[in-house]
């Protein structure tokens, strides 16, 4: 039998999104101010200004316009009893906290397995 795959690495969001081995990537907190502001967890390239917005499932640059702004924080990823905190490395006091299942709810229903066709997906 198979064993469950943990989505919940950098080795699964390295392998899902094709990012080459020789490509230092670490957890990030991506801050952005559009419509409102919010932060997320995130993925960033080292040497890059390319990150991984995990929950948009796509990859942006660091970026700053008098209508966006959009910028990855390096940051470590710390477990506690059913989350992760991520802090920024520069920052402390940027900090972020999501359920232990974060990156598993985005994409266990985008992956096909025989387990998807026996869920209720919503």
């Amino acid at each position: 039998m198979k064993k469950k795959e943990n989505k919940e690495t950098l080795k699964f969001l390295r392998e899902y999104f094709k990012i080459p081995a020789n490509k230092k990537i670490g957890w990030a907190i991506i801050k952005e101010v559009a419509d409102y502001p919010c932060c997320k967890p995130g993925v960033y390239i080292e040497g890059s200004d390319l990150f991984l917005d995990i929950a948009e499932k796509r990859f942006y640059t660091n970026y700053s316009s008098p209508l966006i702004f959009r910028r990855a924080y390096p940051a470590t990823r710390t477990a506690q009893k059913h989350t992760y905190r991520y802090t920024a490395k520069d920052n402390p006091q940027l900090s972020i906290t999501r359920a232990k299942t974060y990156i598993t709810d985005i994409y266990y229903p985008a992956i096909y397995s025989k387990e998807l066709e026996k869920d209720k997906l919503l």
